[in-house]
């Protein structure tokens, strides 16, 4: 009896451990993912001023401030300040729900500073995690450009 309850409970741990190990690096995975998909959308739609690769990677429903006519109007607007020169460091948050919280999302907050010819921005965008994938749900350009 007792030989059958130390097989048990080893193997009920090596389970636990092996959910564990694989959690973790799922979670790896997807903070990459995220931050290399910001990375990616963020540098190409600044230098360009082209919302395209932002709405390609665009939430379904897509949000109403990321929908193609608003996002058309505010890269317009934000032409003014002339070329992308540097993108600062990132500042990144990250909520991945345990793996027994299936009914959650998962989600992702970047905030990063751009020096551009004519002024800069602070970029904030928070993105959500579905099926594996990351989908952009708000990707706004704060300048005072835009204020003025």
């Amino acid at each position: 009896m007792k030989r059958i309850a130390l097989i048990l409970s080893s193997a009920v741990l090596v389970v636990v451990l092996t959910l564990t190990l694989w959690q973790n690096y799922d979670r790896g995975q997807a903070i990459e993912q995220a931050s290399q998909l910001m990375q990616e959308v963020t540098q190409a739609a600044l230098s360009d001023w082209d919302p395209a690769p932002v709405l390609a990677n665009a939430a379904v429903p897509t949000p109403e401030p990321m929908q193609e006519a608003s996002m058309a109007n505010v890269f317009n607007a934000l032409r003014r300040l002339g070329e992308l020169r540097q993108m600062g460091e990132v500042q990144m948050e990250v909520d991945i729900p345990p793996i027994w919280q299936t009914s959650r999302a998962a989600t992702a907050g970047f905030v990063t500073h751009a020096e551009f010819e004519y002024g800069n921005a602070e970029i904030r965008i928070t993105m959500e995690r579905e099926s594996g994938r990351w989908y952009f749900t708000s990707f706004r350009v704060l300048t005072s450009l835009l204020a003025a």
